[in-house]
């Protein structure tokens, strides 16, 4: 098999056997649109299905832009706006709103699939010569345990969808090449949820402290100060763009 293809097949897997495993799972759990079970409880019920609802009449355009996000009893709901930046949200259009327990099901089939694919992307970089085993883990990363005691709060998946390019864009400064990734996703992770956000630049920090200290010695001096300088820099440079 031609090697371009093998790796557009793999990439393609690392996205849809996730999905699959999940779909398989909400089968058997005889949840909507497989059941009369949903996955729309809790937080997701009482913020989230609304939340997505505003988004799809927004992108519909049958909702203004000056929405002012404040709740009946004045309490401002401009926090969850971020959940609106996940990319998987263009599925609401699918649906109607009679529909959305269903919706919501898929939504969170969407965001769990991404993550396995973000995995496999880092894993494919740092790992390049062991496509199976990473795309076994990229799975195992998709599936586990976080995104499954929590898919009731749809915006804590697209920050998992996010560390693993937060983190590749940690090694990436650390090998000395441009810290554009990282730049980038912190600062979509740090505007689509301010609490998690701040959980991946604490991520962020733990990361490049470990690999700085087991790569050190490998290290010139002049590239310790590169390295340094540029992590810094970058993540003030996140932080700014988010503000």
């Amino acid at each position: 098999m031609d090697k371009k293809v093998r790796s557009i097949l793999i990439i393609g897997a690392s996205l849809c056997i996730p999905a699959i495993i999940s779909i398989l799972a909400l089968i058997a759990l005889h949840v909507m649109p497989f059941g009369e079970h949903t996955l729309v409880i809790s937080d997701a019920r009482a913020l989230f299905v609304s939340d997505l609802s505003y988004f799809s009449r927004l992108v519909q355009g049958r909702e203004g832009l000056l929405y002012s996000l404040e709740s009946g009893i004045g309490m401002s709901q401009a926090g969850l706006v971020g959940g609106m930046l996940n990319p998987v949200n263009i599925l609401v259009l699918l649906f109607d709103i009679t529909d959305y327990a269903s919706m919501y099901t898929w939504v969170i089939t969407a965001s769990i699939a991404v993550c396995g694919l973000t995995m496999y992307a880092f894993l494919a970089r740092v790992r390049p010569a062991s496509d199976v085993s990473n795309l076994v883990f990229s799975t195992s990363y998709a599936l586990m345990g976080f995104n499954v005691a929590y898919c009731f709060l749809y915006s804590f998946l697209l920050p998992a969808a996010l560390l693993p390019l937060v983190a590749l864009g940690v090694r990436k400064v650390l090998w000395g090449e441009r810290p554009w990734l990282y730049v980038a996703s912190l600062s979509y992770a740090l505007l689509a949820s301010y609490y998690f956000g701040y959980m991946l630049c604490v991520a962020s920090a733990v990361l490049f402290l470990m690999w700085y200290v087991e790569e050190r010695g490998s290290m010139t001096p002049e590239r310790r100060k590169r390295a340094w300088a540029a992590i810094l820099v970058a993540t003030a440079c996140a932080g700014l763009i988010t503000a």
